[in-house]
């Protein structure tokens, strides 16, 4: 009876570490997989969105509005399809310990920072029309427009990794 208690016990142990190693083994991903067309996406728009900041930096009138009026569309529908296409992406979640029980997702920021995006060019273009812009508030406008493509472009190339 000893020597089985002993194997037993043994059984036990190794089994353990066996599932120790199978559960080490297996990697819990949380944030959804890179996409290049994300970030390609995110670059062009960022390098036309820039072209449009300079073309207006030393401010505007609204008289040549409509000059500039089919730049401001065009960056806001690139930055809306972007949007889409990050909230359509694939998250994953993990069951936790073989239940059905599943490990929250994580939100991935992209496509809210996208939104503050193309809501900042909406209010940016609806002022320019209305009343154009002085070169201080297109400062304004580019600062809050940088600090949220640099979001963007930071969190979706870390997921290449």
């Amino acid at each position: 009876m000893r020597a089985w208690a002993r194997f037993s016990k043994l059984g036990r142990i190794t089994g353990c570490l066996w599932a120790l190693l199978l559960v080490a083994g297996c990697a819990v991903k949380l944030a959804p997989a890179y996409d290049n067309t994300i970030v390609t996406g995110l670059t062009k728009a960022n390098e036309e969105t820039s072209v449009l900041f300079a073309s207006v930096a030393a401010g505007t009138t609204k008289d040549t509005f409509s000059n500039r009026e089919d730049s401001y569309n065009k960056e806001i529908g690139a930055f809306d399809a972007l949007r889409i296409q990050a909230i359509a992406r694939p998250t994953p979640s993990a069951p936790i310990g073989g239940t059905a029980t599943q490990i929250p997702r994580l939100q991935a920021p992209t496509a809210n920072v996208l939104t503050e995006i193309r809501d900042a060019l909406i209010r940016m273009r609806d002022t320019d029309k209305r009343a154009g812009l002085s070169s201080t508030q297109v400062v304004g406008f580019k600062q809050s427009y940088e600090i949220s493509i640099d979001q963007a472009l930071t969190y979706e190339k870390a997921l290449q990794r």
